[in-house]
């Protein structure tokens, strides 16, 4: 059995305004597939923080290569439309990448071939025309270490240093075909900014009753900003207004797994609508986390067992295939990293899928994040959700 691995690559990330127009459907898509993989993850304790972007333009590219119902599971659980996503993607990395903006932001694509190997001419053309992903030749029967360290050095540089190693060692070896890269790098300043001076030792509550001394930052300003019955809602813009970060912070009686239970895309949406500039206390800690997952048990989960199947799944599209050959996802292996401090944020992460053959005003409200909270980074002309997780534990 051969194998292809792929990579999604997330580093710090920031969305920029303008370019050409991102297509509805493929917004809304990833926005379920977001909320969908979060529901998954959520089952397991601590911290959580993933790019379902990431994710969603690395099996995009697979998709490239599927065929049959692999390719309907794959449509199905990442809510491409019909004809793909392959434009979609285009569009968007055009948006996201349109002008200049006072934050930085990168976006890679690579594809690694396995030397020696005929892949199909279409697969290629669609990885380089609609994800600019060059090919680059590998020896991965013979050097499969060197192969490793050569995309791990990429991955590397494409996110700053902050995923130094997407591949474990032993992962690459003579059964692998090809290699799938998508890097993605953000790294934004607050547009108003927390001043360090006003950071102080705070106690966070964690869902256990434990509680943690933390660094709690601190300002009073005008934010977008609602609250209901279950949580607060702020939003914090990065500067050039395109990027922000969304924090929901559930009420005192009421638990994050609550909030959770409820999270959907309407309910996104409604958030953000209903969202008004109002002066606001607010109290956020500053956190550093990292998070590492291999995928294929959730992405089952969710409805695309095919793809990991050895001897059922369909990915002929990649290359022409000989009596008793099959192409299979190996793994799907997922990093993210993100730092949060009173000048901005840095976030990275990465996304590997490996396929083997086989009246009188009143005062301001008090944000007050000194417990568990759930946290997105989006684009806010496209409503493009680029990274989501929860925080429970500022020091894990």
């Amino acid at each position: 059995m051969r194998r292809i691995l792929l990579c999604a690559l997330v580093g710090s990330l920031s969305v920029l305004h303008g370019g050409e127009p991102v297509t509805a459907p493929l917004v809304e898509g990833n926005t379920r597939f977001a909320l969908e993989m979060y529901k998954q993850l959520a089952e397991e304790t601590g911290n959580i923080f993933f790019s379902p972007y990431s994710v969603s333009a690395a099996l995009g590219m697979t998709s490239a290569g599927a065929r049959g119902d692999t390719l309907k599971e794959i449509d199905q659980v990442f809510h491409f439309s019909e004809g793909g996503p392959h434009r979609g993607f285009r569009d968007l990395d055009k948006t996201l990448l349109g002008s200049a903006k006072p934050y930085e932001l990168n976006i890679a694509n690579r594809l690694w071939l396995k030397k020696g190997r005929d892949f199909r001419p279409e697969f290629v053309n669609t990885l380089a025309d609609h994800y600019g992903a060059g090919a680059e030749r590998l020896d991965f029967a013979g050097s499969p270490e060197p192969s490793r360290l050569t995309i791990n050095r990429w991955v590397s540089d494409r996110t700053k240093t902050k995923i130094p190693e997407l591949i474990p060692g032993g992962v690459i070896n003579e059964l692998t075909e090809a290699v799938l890269t998508n890097a993605i790098y953000f790294k934004g300043l607050w547009a108003s900014q927390f001043k360090k001076s006003d950071t102080k030792k705070e106690p966070f509550r964690m869902e256990d009753g434990q509680t943690l001394s933390v660094d709690l930052m601190r300002q009073e300003g005008s934010f977008p900003y609602r609250e209901d019955e279950t949580a607060q809602i702020l939003e914090l813009p990065y500067k050039g207004d395109d990027l922000s970060m969304v924090v929901v912070l559930p009420r005192e009686r009421v638990s994050l797994t609550q909030v959770e239970k409820d999270l959907t895309a309407s309910t996104i949406n409604d958030w953000v609508k209903n969202l008004y500039p109002q002066e606001v206390q607010v109290f956020l800690p500053a956190f550093t986390t990292r998070y590492k997952k291999s995928l294929p048990p959730t992405l089952k989960a969710m409805g695309m067992p095919l793809a990991f199947d050895p001897n059922r799944a369909d990915f002929s599209g990649i290359r022409e295939l000989t009596p008793g050959e099959n192409l299979y996802v190996s793994d799907v292996i997922h990093e993210a990293f993100v730092q949060l401090d009173e000048e901005g944020t840095e976030a990275a992460a990465a996304t590997a899928v490996g396929i083997k053959l086989t009246s009188m005003a009143p005062p301001p409200p008090i944000f007050r994040a000194d417990r568990p909270f759930l946290f997105l980074i989006r684009h806010r002309p496209t409503g493009t959700i680029l990274f989501l997780g929860r925080l429970t534990n500022p020091q894990g």
